[in-house]
Formats: structure tokens, C-alpha cells, sequence
């Protein structure tokens, strides 16, 4: 694919496919909305018509508050098992903030903010594709791009998520840094961590192959969150939910959380699921008899290779992590050096789904009862 040397190659490679894609989605959106309970964008949409008159004072207001001040209806806010301030940082707020300036009226239909993810959602598409573009010929990059494709449509159609504007900014840096434009690529990256916190899992890395660089993410961060400082205001809601606070939320949503082994020790085996497939990924392996086992020789000395095949691994320690969370560990396909590397690395994204169902069923009854009974309260 050497004639593709810029995202725009990719458009004009791609045309009609995107073009048909991208009014299918704007279609959708609709029909989207009259199945689908929208919460989380119609609450966003909120806050961002809310931050207009109260700023960054936002991050103190929680769901009862919106409903008893400001007579916020219940398909606006949080289902119960949820009541907390606003916890999602400073860039998300400020770009529901700007799609409610175009969009006037607190309670909706909130359409723009689906369309303009949308769009958001085929930028990332093209992204994909561009630093991609080696391997479009390969079965394994066609699968993955076809469940980010899924992805950033649910993302965009059906639940209008954070993730597209996230991920639009987490490529953007993964971009300028195979380009050598490092500095770029730390601003971008810690706008990306801005939006949603999971883009900063590739900073170590960044850090560590050139130190210097990251005078950028460091300033970026400080300039996104010097208002909150001088409001005195923390990502409260944020920490409580990365810390597994109760208060955060009274159930236990991640079928392969390690911590649901104290009170059903057969669940360990879904969480087992990633770490098998983790060896599997970074050991060489070797034949006894017809079984294929790890040895205990590495496959790769590289530390940034290892790394991201543990990155998956960290769901595990976090109680509440909801399906479109297994999106986040796709992009950083990118940063993998060799082809056998994104081979194998696929078999990790294959693994969260493994432990996902793995653990419903070893489980079944509590989330029968508990996070599916949830999810299906979004359903109209």
C-alpha cells in the first residue's frame, strides 16, 4: 500500500464506502434514540448546558441535585445504582459544553451531539485505516477493524459516547509520533487522557523512549486542569470509580473482577482466561507430544511489546468496567513493532470477550439479576 501516504489517500481510496457509511449512520440516529434510553449523553448534554452559568462548579452537582434543583427528568439522569457528581474530565465537558450551544434546550432530542460523533467516529476510521495501511490484505487486521468499526458506530449511533472524540486525539498522537513530531504527539496525548483516562496507558511508554518530550504532556495537563485547581475542585466521582469506592456504585458490573473470587472462588477462572492467553502472547512456546506449551523463555525482550499485552490485563482490578471499555485496548495495536506482535495481540482483544461470558456464566444468576437487568433498563 505504498500509494497510501496520507489519511486523505485513505478518503479518496475509501470514498463511497464512507459516504454510504457515514448516511446510514446519520439515519440511524433516530431510530437509535426511540429504541435506546440515551443516559449518559443526555446527562452530558446537561452538564454541558449547565456549564454556561455554573463552569467547572459542575463537577460538585450530582443526579439528586439535578433533580430536585434543577428538575432534571429521570431519562437525563443516572439509573439508581449510579449517583455521583460529574466524573468525566475537563475536555468531554467542554466539548458537550460547545454541542449544547448549537443545540439549544436542556432535555433534547440531543441528535446533534450522535451526528457529530458520528463524524468524529469516521475520522478515526480513516486513522485506523492509514496506520494500518500495511496490512489490509490481512485476515487479522480485517477482523479488528471490523470490531472497531462496531464499536465506534454503537459508540456514535446508539449511545453517543466519549470514546470517538477520545480516540480521535489518542490516533491523532500515535500519528505525530511515528512522524518524530513528539512534543505534538505528548500534547495530543494528554488531551486524549483529558477527554477519557485511558489514552494515558501509552505515556509510560512515551516517557521512557524520549524523556525530554513529555514537557508537553505535563503542560497540557496543567493548562486543562489549572481552572479546577483555582475552583478547588478534584475529579472526585473519577477516583472513587478507578478506586472501586463504594460510593461510586453499590454493584459489581465486571464479570471477570478479580475481587468477586472472595465470594465465588470458581470466578477466578474468567480473569485465568487473559492471563493464559498473556503467556501464551509473550512466551515462546513449545511442543510435548501434540500439546503446544508456553517455555520459559520470552518471545519478545522488548518491554513497550509486553506491556501493552498486559494492558488488558488491568481490567481485572476494576469492579465497575461496562462492555464499550473493551474498546480502549484496540488502538494500541499501533504501537507494536512487528507484524507477529499485532497477530498475537489480537488474541488478547479475543480474551476480555472470552473472560467477559466466561464470567457471566460462572456467575449467572447475580448478573442475571444485577448489571444485564441494568443494561436492559436503557432499552425504551
Amino acid at each position: 500500500m505504498s500509494e497510501i501516504t496520507s489519511p486523505v489517500h485513505v478518503v479518496t481510496r475509501f470514498q463511497k464506502h464512507l459516504i454510504i457509511s457515514i448516511m446510514i449512520c446519520m439515519l440511524m440516529v433516530p431510530v437509535a434514540d426511540m429504541m435506546i434510553l440515551q443516559r449518559d449523553r443526555n446527562r452530558n448534554m446537561v452538564f454541558g448546558e449547565l456549564f454556561w452559568t455554573h463552569g467547572v462548579d459542575v463537577y460538585n452537582i450530582n443526579d439528586k441535585i439535578l433533580n430536585e434543583t434543577y428538575g432534571v427528568p429521570a431519562d437525563h439522569l443516572l439509573t439508581g445504582v449510579v449517583n455521583v457528581t460529574y466524573e468525566y474530565p475537563i475536555v468531554t465537558l467542554l466539548f458537550y459544553a460547545v454541542v449544547a450551544l448549537f443545540e439549544p434546550g436542556m432535555y433534547g432530542p440531543h441528535w446533534l451531539a450522535n451526528w457529530v460523533l458520528v463524524i468524529i467516529a469516521h475520522i478515526n476510521l480513516i486513522l485506523f485505516l492509514f496506520l494500518g495501511r500495511e496490512y489490509w490484505d490481512r485476515k487479522w487486521f480485517r477482523q479488528i477493524f471490523a470490531l472497531y468499526y462496531a464499536f465506534e458506530v454503537v459508540f456514535s449511533v446508539g449511545f453517543a459516547k466519549t470514546e470517538p472524540l477520545s480516540d480521535l486525539l489518542w490516533l491523532v498522537s500515535i500519528l505525530l509520533w511515528k512522524q518524530d513530531r513528539r512534543v505534538l504527539a505528548n500534547i495530543t496525548l494528554a488531551m486524549a487522557g483529558q477527554t477519557k483516562l485511558y489514552p494515558i496507558t501509552l505515556f509510560p511508554m512515551f516517557a521512557i523512549a524520549d524523556p525530554p518530550a513529555t514537557i508537553g504532556f505535563f503542560v497540557m495537563n496543567i493548562l486543562l486542569m489549572l481552572p479546577l485547581w483555582v475552583s478547588n475542585i478534584t475529579y472526585s466521582s473519577l477516583l472513587a470509580h478507578l478506586s472501586n469506592s463504594s460510593s461510586y456504585s453499590r454493584i459489581v458490573t465486571n464479570p471477570f473482577f478479580i475481587g468477586m473470587a472472595a465470594t465465588n472462588p470458581i470466578v477466578i477462572l474468567a480473569p485465568a482466561i487473559l492471563v493464559i492467553v498473556l503467556i501464551f502472547g509473550v512466551f515462546r512456546l513449545k511442543r510435548v507430544g501434540r500439546v503446544v506449551l508456553p517455555s520459559r523463555e520470552l518471545r519478545t525482550r522488548s518491554l513497550k511489546t509486553i506491556f501493552i499485552f498486559m494492558l488488558p490485563l488491568s481490567l481485572i482490578f476494576f469492579s465497575w468496567v461496562l462492555i464499550w471499555y473493551y474498546s480502549w485496548f484496540i488502538v494500541p495495536i499501533f504501537i507494536l513493532d512487528t507484524e507477529e506482535d499485532k497477530r498475537k495481540y489480537c488474541w488478547m482483544i479475543f480474551a476480555i470477550w472470552a473472560a467477559h461470558f466466561a464470567g457471566i456464566l460462572l456467575n449467572l444468576n447475580y448478573f442475571l439479576n444485577g448489571p444485564i437487568a441494568e443494561f436492559f433498563g436503557h432499552m425504551r
